[in-house]
């Protein structure tokens, strides 16, 4: 730098400045985007999508696979791997009693494993109507990506979102039975018959609610309870990575 400096003005420096800076931030913008266009070139694929992928590439290869082994319904499963075959992920062919196998494609392999890798993080982030059920998923993807540790995160993570819903769902019950009892004090014989068929709907919701709210929490109370089965878990098969 001070080479650069010598026997120059202070307004020459200061252009000099400006012009390094200039250089830095773009070489940083352009080293951005590049994670960004790396980014972009990954197929984020859901929870349920992983796992049935790991499922398939471990050897269950049949929608009664799904069911007897790990007690996924055709309900639940058959939409996904339509889906994934369709993407290129899965081959399948005929198999014994008319059973589809499927077997894992080496895009769905590379797929897989920059899921596993770098996104979508993390994997037990689900939306609010699915947290409990999506659970157990996102602890078996945690668990086989890095183990207990991650695991347990997804636990803690699973149980605040729970008690979040619970209190949120219990203040629309508490909103839904004031505005019931509002309805029910300006309702007379000879009020109109839709304000009665109002009343009706108003008192369906806060039952709806109060339930809701005590499902959150009895959910909420038993995956407080997973974490301590997590050190019973073995170490975890390896997903190949290459």
């Amino acid at each position: 730098m001070q080479s650069a400096f010598k026997n120059t003005t202070l307004f020459e420096n200061v252009n000099y400045i400006k012009s390094v800076c200039g250089i830095i931030v773009l070489v940083a913008s352009e080293a951005l985007e590049r994670n960004d266009m790396d980014r972009l070139e990954i197929i984020e694929l859901n929870p349920l999508q992983l796992f049935l992928l790991v499922l398939v590439e471990f050897g269950l290869a049949t929608s009664y696979d799904l069911l007897s082994k790990a007690g996924l319904g055709a309900g639940l499963t058959s939409p996904a791997l339509k889906r994934l075959k369709e993407a290129g992920m899965l081959n399948s062919e005929p198999g014994p009693r008319n059973r589809v196998r499927y077997a894992i494609t080496e895009k769905g392999r590379k797929t897989l494993r920059e899921n596993m890798e770098v996104g979508p993080p993390p994997f037990w982030q689900q939306g609010p109507p699915d947290v409990f059920e999506s659970l157990p998923r996102g602890v078996i993807l945690a668990w086989l990506n890095s183990g207990t540790e991650e695991a347990g995160y997804g636990v803690a993570e699973a149980a605040y979102k729970l008690s979040v819903l619970e209190r949120k769902r219990q203040r629309e019950a508490e909103e839904l039975r004031a505005s019931m009892v509002h309805l029910q004090a300006e309702i007379v014989d000879q009020s109109p018959v839709a304000a009665k068929g109002v009343l009706i709907a108003t008192a369906y919701q806060w039952i709806k609610a109060e339930c809701d709210a005590r499902l959150f929490r009895l959910q909420r109370q038993a995956v407080s309870e997973i974490d301590k089965l997590l050190a019973e878990l073995p170490p975890s098969p390896h997903l190949s990575r290459d």
